[in-house]
């Protein structure tokens, strides 16, 4: 009796188009259904636990090489990298005890997986390590991954910063906060000060020139601080809001650690 049994999955690690990893030592990670070594810019998982489809195994995999992108994207150091799927090796197994042993290779598929591509720049980084895998802690939900959206389109010059931010806010105030006060409870949900949600909306509302602004008449465009600031305040709810998501679905949102206007750069 023959059975298939996935035994590696292969992917191509691509990094932003400035930055460069060919310093970078391996990279080990141990998961409960797979390890993996990341090197030279390839991510090799050795299966671990049986899965008869590549399919099933990419899924585990890939939810979270999800996470490994998004808290890249949205951690401390803004570090947009990404994984495609390149090549699977799937073995066929003889159960007979005679032929226990024996095995082939009998597939190998590539096919793209991840975001979108890396926004290039003219110099190039070199860094000697890998981003970190993420943590434990983070939950990517529909909700999450519109925000990612909205975010990434900004950073590929699709959709102003004013815009992105104000949606991203928007949104969080609807499904995070009640009916009344949706900003207030909101921010008390989410474990965020309310001065970072008014300070978002603030300069997502009434800043701007003629090509981004809001509202009319605005209070002039954003200085750099502003600029700048939003940015990162903007990437740092997003993340807060994978968080929440998590803390919510383990019970743990006493746990949850908050948000604070000390935790972002200063405005002045």
């Amino acid at each position: 009796m023959k059975q298939i049994r996935v035994e590696k999955l292969i992917y191509d690690f691509v990094p932003p188009k400035n930055v460069n990893y060919e310093n970078a030592p391996a990279l080990e990670i141990t998961q409960d259904s797979w390890t993996g070594v990341l090197d030279n810019n390839i991510l090799t998982c050795y299966v671990t636990k049986e899965y008869s489809s590549v399919e099933d195994a990419r899924k585990i995999v890939e939810e979270y090489l999800q996470l490994w992108e998004f808290a890249s994207c949205f951690g401390s150091q803004e570090n947009r990298i990404k994984f495609k799927f390149k090549d699977a090796e799937v073995k066929e197994i003889d159960f007979e005890p005679a032929q226990s042993d024996d095995s082939v290779i009998i597939e190998k598929l590539g096919t793209a997986f991840g975001v979108g591509s890396a926004h290039p720049l003219k110099t190039t980084l070199f860094v000697n390590k890998y981003p970190q895998p993420p943590q434990n802690g983070l939950k990517i939900t529909p909700n999450v991954e519109t925000l990612q959206h909205r975010y990434i389109n900004f950073l590929e010059d699709k959709e102003c910063l004013t815009s992105m931010a104000y949606f991203c806010l928007t949104l969080v105030e609807v499904f995070c906060g009640k009916k009344r006060g949706r900003r207030k409870s909101a921010a008390t949900n989410l474990c965020v000060d309310l001065d970072v949600l008014d300070t978002i909306g603030e300069l997502s509302s009434t800043k701007g020139d003629e090509k981004t602004a809001r509202k009319f008449p605005t209070k002039g465009p954003m200085s750099q601080n502003e600029e700048a600031w939003l940015k990162v305040a903007i990437r740092r709810l997003i993340l807060q809001l994978a968080k929440y998501e998590h803390a919510k679905e383990n019970n743990l949102l006493d746990d949850l650690q908050s948000l604070a206007m000390k935790d972002l750069p200063e405005l002045s």
